[in-house]
Formats: structure tokens, sequence, C-alpha cells
């Protein structure tokens, strides 16, 4: 495992120690009424109701920061986006050994506190910086995007890695669909906050409202944690468990490499990001041709976002754990790459705003509502090292470095003067591989989580 590096005391912004006495007691019927809507059981209705708040928090702070971010980066148009995606990419490389360091070093009662303020800080310096006038607030909109991208994937990791470690893969299969749920109804009221608010108090000052935010993420986050015990998966976990997990820095890179269900998932997040940057390239270009002005667009892209969200509640209440019962992870892993393989295929006979709005909504809402819930079930049967580490890794680098290489791919593409049926000639036959791929990681987890069970 190596030895962790020495990393200074974060004590002076971390919660007090936690005692049962802090969580307070839902009421009877509260948990009863939860119990049969949800399907869990009753002593897991505490963690699910502080789960389901945290994302909702979150993600409710993220659809204000989003609008704002993809104004300031169709501005650049696709030969700028695709630098910035690259520099993106590069910060990940920074920023996931400093993550695993951290990681190394501190358990998941701290690490919580220690990322999401330090996330806070840093907006409150964009705040200050995208006031300004000129070069500043030039350097400050470029920097603004490569941040939202690397925030949105760490702050969502680390929300998944913590879920993946206080419920089991039975509970998750039951209950994630339903968490899931929060965020989305978080990212509906982000996207109506940002859609109303945006032409009246500015983009710049719309940064304040997600700063609060993140103190109610925290709140949640410590409410969660005293609920943890009563959850059968994390009561069997040792207090060491509950500490850094140690390890050298590149514990996740090494991981990842070692597991053949990490590269399976690796792969299968590689494939989801050439898909959907070909997609958001190709809808940046139609939107900086129709939508001149800055508020305008940012209105734009927030009331698409809350057809999105709409449109994934709607499928994670009805449908998403029912869908998995039925069918299992490794069938719904497919259904995203489908859904791309159409929505591609669309766009290359017609590349019109009206059309990539549709497939923009479905296959966001096929991302939120089944893939990613699905995805997240593959962790639960992964060691706890691979939980935090590898996870956010495959989340960050990964994921990042797909949406750098697409990035260039298609600005290699254009350039050459292929238009929307080459694209589609080309991402077709990777979304039936992402298929394939996603299915036999589904399979790999339920061995996994087989072995895990004997082993209980």
């Amino acid at each position: 495992m190596g030895v962790p590096l020495p990393f200074p005391s974060f004590d002076f912004i971390a919660p007090r120690p936690l005692s049962k006495d802090d969580g307070g007691m839902e009421s009877k019927s509260f948990t009863r009424l939860v119990a049969r809507v949800t399907g869990a059981q009753e002593e897991e209705v505490g963690a699910l109701t502080w789960g389901f708040a945290w994302f909702f928090f979150l993600l409710l702070a993220y659809y204000v920061l989003r609008p704002v971010r993809e104004t300031l980066g169709v501005e650049r148009g696709p030969e700028g986006l695709t630098w910035l995606f690259t520099a993106t990419f590069i910060g990940m490389l920074v920023a996931v050994p400093l993550y695993s360091a951290l990681v190394s070093r501190v358990g998941r009662e701290r690490l919580v506190p220690i990322a999401y303020r330090f996330f806070a800080l840093n907006l409150l310096l964009f705040w200050f910086a995208l006031r300004a006038d000129g070069v500043i607030r030039g350097y400050a909109a470029s920097a603004f995007f490569v941040w939202v991208s690397i925030f949105n994937l760490f702050a969502v990791s680390i929300f998944w890695s913590f879920q993946a470690d206080v419920f089991s893969s039975a509970q998750g299969k039951r209950l994630f669909g339903f968490i899931a749920a929060g965020g989305t109804l978080g990212a509906v009221f982000g996207s109506l906050i940002t859609a109303e608010l945006s032409s009246l108090i500015g983009t710049a000052n719309l940064l304040l409202i997600p700063l609060v935010l993140l103190e109610a993420v925290l709140f949640c986050a410590r409410r969660l944690e005293l609920h943890a015990a009563s959850l059968g998966a994390d009561s069997k976990r040792s207090e060491s468990d509950r500490s850094g997990t140690g390890g050298s820095l590149f514990e996740g890179f090494s991981a990842t490499f070692r597991s053949p269900l990490l590269r399976a998932i690796a792969a299968y997040t590689l494939c989801n990001a050439l898909l959907g940057t070909t997609v958001y390239f190709q809808q940046a270009e139609v939107v900086k041709v129709a939508i001149e002005e800055e508020a305008a667009r940012t209105a734009y892209f927030a009331r698409l976002n809350l057809w999105v969200q709409l449109a994934t509640v709607l499928i994670q209440v009805l449908i998403t754990a029912r869908l998995l019962k039925a069918i299992g992870v490794a069938a719904a892993l497919c259904i995203l790459p489908l859904i791309y393989a159409i929505g591609v295929g669309v766009i290359g006979f017609a590349p019109t705003l009206a059309v990539l709005a549709v497939v923009d909504v479905v296959r966001r809402a096929g991302s939120y509502a089944i893939a990613s819930p699905s995805r997240e079930v593959l962790f639960t049967s992964v060691a706890r090292t691979e939980k935090y580490k590898a996870k956010s890794f495959l989340d960050t680098v990964v994921f990042r470095g797909g949406d750098a290489l697409a990035g260039h791919a298609y600005s290699a593409l254009r350039a050459l003067g292929a238009g929307g049926l080459w694209m589609a000639a080309i991402m077709i036959p990777i979304a039936g591989a992402w298929a394939w791929i996603g299915h036999k990681a589904g399979r790999m987890h339920r061995v996994a989580s087989r072995e895990v069970e004997l082993k209980a």
C-alpha cells in the first residue's frame, strides 16, 4: 500500500466528534411514510432521507453554476472549448493526486467538510474575479469553466463514494434510484432559479447562491453519518475502516488497472465521455449561431436543464428501482449507449436547435436516471480504497481525459469537413462497444457481489 505522504492537519475545519444525540429522531409516521413510498426498511429511512437531502442541495448548487459555465464556454466556440476541455484534463491530473493524499490521511467524517469548504472558498474568489472588467474577467471566465467541470466531478464522486461506503449492494439497488431523485429535484430548482434570476442579478452574483448551499450540504452529510451505523453494511466496519485509507498518491490509478471490474468501468466511463462531448460540441455550434445574447443563452441552458431534470425525476421515481430489479444492472447499463446510438443518428440527418434539444434531454435523463445509479451500484462490490481513490480517478481523470480526446477529435474532423453524418458513422459503432462493455461490467459485479455476501 505504501506510506501516506505527510499532510497538514485540517482539524480547524473538521466537524466536532459525532454522537448519536446529534442526529435527532424522525417521527414514526414520517418513517413509515418514507418506507412505504420508497420500499426502504424502517431502519434505513434516516440514512436514506439525509442522503436524498445531501444530493438535493449539492445538485441545486451545481445547476445554478452549470448554465453560467455553458454560457462562458459557448462564447469561445468549438476550438476554444477544445482547449478548455484539455485544460480541465490537466487540472484533473494535478487534483487527483492531491485528493488521494487527502483520502489517505483523513477519514470520511473529515474528508467531506474539507473538500466542500475548499470549493466554497473557490466560489468566493470567482465571485470577486467575474465582477471585474477586461482581461481579469476573461481569464476568470476560462478558469471558472475549468473549475466547474472539476468541482462537479469531485463533489459528486465524493457523494457517491460515501453512499457506496455506507449502503450494501442490495440496499443500493433498492435505494440509489430514490437518492438520485433528490439530486434531480435539486437540479430542477437550480435550473428554475438560474432561468429567473440570471437577467435580474447578473451572472457573477449567481455564484453566491451555491456558496450558501454548500453549508447545507455539510449539514446533511453530518446527519447521514449519524444514521450510517443503523445500516448493516456500515455497522460491520471497524473504527479503522472509517479513518484514512492509507496507500500512495497514485493508488487509484494502480487499483483501476489491477481490477478487471474497474477496467471495465473505466472503459464504460471513457465511451460515455466520448459520445457526450461530441453531442455537446454540436450543440455549442448551433447555439452560438441561433442565440446571440449572453443572458438569453444562460436562460436557454437553464430551461433545457429544467426539462432534463423533470424527465429524470419521473424516471427515477417511477421506473429506476423497478427497472434495476426487473432486468438487472448489466442490462440497465446498455440503455444509455442505445439512446446515444439513436440520438447521434438523428442529429446526423437534422442538426437543428430543436433536434439537439430533444436529444440532449433524452440522453441526459437516461444518464442521470438509469446509467448513473446503475454504475454507482457497481462500486458497492469493490474494496473501500477503490470506492474513494479508484472511483475518483475514474470520475475525474478518465472522464475528463475522454472529454479532451473527444474535443480534439471533433475539431480535427470538422477541419477535414466532416459533418453530422460522418460523426454518426463514427459514433454509432462506439456506442455498440459501449453497450457490450456495460453488460460485461454488470455481470462481473454480480459475481463480485456474491463473493462479498459469502464472506460477510
